[in-house]
């Protein structure tokens, strides 16, 4: 393996800069990433799973992200590269609807993007 790469985030929180003030307890997250040469100072695999509570006393609030990505070195350094990025990160919301389901929003993005030096 080349690379890998965690760490755990906790903080305390207690107000909410948007509307009245309420007491947030405190955030959490943590996140694991690794990555691999497919091919020797060429290509590389990587990926990422992280999940972050904003908020220790609410519940459903839970935050969720799945990174990989594809990077392709043009001469063995990092200093010439392309790279190309997905991750998927789910946001659940501390709302809840009428059935007592909690509401989520999902969100899939792409990247490509270059290093030339």
């Amino acid at each position: 393996m080349r690379s890998h790469d965690s760490e755990i985030i906790a903080f305390d929180q207690t107000t909410n800069p948007v509307g009245n003030q309420v007491e947030l307890g405190q955030a959490w997250g943590w996140y694991v990433q690794g990555g691999k040469y497919i091919i020797p100072r060429k290509l590389e695999l990587a990926v990422r799973y992280g999940v972050m509570d904003p908020s220790t006393k609410q519940t459903h609030d839970l935050s969720k992200e799945f990174g990989s990505a594809l990077n392709y070195s043009f001469d063995g350094t990092y200093n010439n590269r392309l790279v190309v990025d997905y991750s998927n990160i789910t946001l659940a919301a501390a709302a809840v609807r009428r059935t007592g389901r909690p509401l989520s929003a999902c969100q899939d993005s792409a990247s490509i993007s270059s290093r030339i030096d």
